[in-house]
């Protein structure tokens, strides 16, 4: 019984990394192509800068919104996205330090996606939280992978617990 339970719990090891590991992939193609790097640019126009007090059942959160205007083919458009895929912070400070560069009617480039340019961003690249993001499956591979090498100790005989309980009550 005892080799039929560590042979499935070796196999539910291996399926949960290789599970976790395919998701791991599915998160980095996808920062990868939402990274902006690759994306079109336009110049674009600063209209106002705020940070948003976001509270919620695990505190409060800060969310720095900078509205900008551009024109891509005659068509006009608007957004507030700094970065592709971030939105809020847990700092105020880290907050107001994302607006401090952006100064109502200053100029700023514009990073849109070629095909859908209503989808943009101010700054390209992923920001950092969005790489713990990505490293958040890969950190979940650990303990199934260690479950699936660990070695299981030998447990002791039922003779060898009788002798000792012999010698312990003589």
């Amino acid at each position: 019984m005892k080799v039929l339970t560590i042979i499935l719990v070796k196999v539910f090891s291996l399926l949960a990394s290789l599970s976790l590991g395919f998701v791991f992939l599915v998160y980095l193609f996808k920062f990868i192509d939402l990274s902006s790097v690759d994306w079109e640019r336009a110049n674009g126009v600063v209209e106002m800068t705020e940070i948003i007090e976001s509270k919620r059942t695990k505190g409060t959160s800060w969310c720095p919104r900078v509205r900008y205007s551009y024109q891509i083919g005659g068509v006009s458009y608007e957004n507030d996205s700094i970065h592709f895929n971030r939105s809020c912070s847990l700092s105020k400070l880290s907050a107001s330090s994302e607006v401090r560069p952006y100064k109502k009617g200053s100029d700023v480039t514009v990073y849109y996606i070629a095909g859908s340019p209503d989808k943009s961003a101010l700054k390209a690249g992923l920001h950092w939280t969005d790489y713990l993001s990505v490293a958040a499956p890969f950190l979940g591979l650990i303990g199934p992978l260690f479950l699936l090498f660990a070695k299981v100790p030998k447990t002791h005989n039922k003779s060898s617990k009788k002798d000792a309980l012999k010698r312990a009550s003589s």
